[in-house]
């Protein structure tokens, strides 16, 4: 049994919890997922009892069919995935003590992205994507892979120091970040790489979209690993390198 009055979470004492954890027990109710994540991974910072909580993530989880277990896979996955814990807390001695859960988390997300419905939602496939490479332990692309199906990656040219952001919508390109919305801003196209060029996490990451069923992730995956320029400075540079270093 936990000792919920032991930990903490985002808003101080976490009695409260088990009565947050039985909210979410029925039918959807995004309300209650909101405020469970506010206090167990509020704006991405984790907590004692964000950890405690993930046997009954993983219990909620392992009740609902596939097609209906997002949220409770993708606030363990953020949980685990957190760099900003409590001090003096080593995310390897969580991993380590939570190891059957988070293979039992990596069975789970396995069958959630294998619902065929999923192909028609590159959005959410993104993100239990990287929901998975959390419960793997995948240092980068746990956290950093999400943007891919958001406003992009704001990153910082390696040649100059100049802020940047590189979209990966329909228009693939990179632009100085505070002349976004500019229609006098220099975009330079990004290059995507061959799919049979790319390696390593990349390599990995496009051969799992096209082999289910995502060939929209896949193309702006070989981008995400291909090249860039800088608009400042004309400095050749690869994105995925630079999303590298955000951590």
């Amino acid at each position: 049994m936990t000792n919920w009055t032991d930990l903490e979470h985002a808003y101080g004492g976490a009695e409260d919890v088990p009565e947050l954890l039985k909210a979410v027990e029925g039918p959807e109710d995004a309300e209650a997922w909101d405020e469970l994540w506010s206090y167990l991974c509020h704006q991405g910072t984790v907590y004692s009892a964000s950890y405690a909580a993930l046997p009954a993530l993983l219990g909620l989880a392992s009740q609902r069919p596939p097609a209906n277990r997002h949220d409770p896979l993708m606030l363990a996955g953020a949980i685990i995935a957190s760099d900003d814990t409590p001090e003096r807390v080593s995310v390897d001695d969580i991993r380590q003590k939570y190891r059957a859960e988070l293979a039992a988390f990596e069975a789970l997300t396995h069958e959630a992205l294998e619902v065929p419905e999923l192909r028609g939602d590159a959005t959410t496939f993104v993100f239990l994507l990287q929901t998975l490479l959390a419960f793997q332990g995948e240092p980068v692309w746990q956290r950093q892979l999400e943007s891919l199906a958001e406003d992009g990656y704001s990153v910082t040219c390696p040649g100059c120091d100049e802020c940047l952001l590189l979209a990966f919508g329909d228009d693939h390109h990179a632009v100085i970040e505070d002349d976004e919305g500019d229609d006098d801003a220099v975009r330079l196209p990004l290059v995507p790489a061959l799919s049979e060029a790319l390696t390593g996490i990349g390599a990995r990451l496009h051969r799992f979209a096209e082999e289910h069923g995502q060939p929209g992730v896949a193309h702006q995956l070989t981008y995400l690993f291909g090249s860039a320029t800088c608009p400042a400075c004309r400095t050749e540079f690869s994105p995925s390198d630079a999303v590298v270093t955000l951590g």
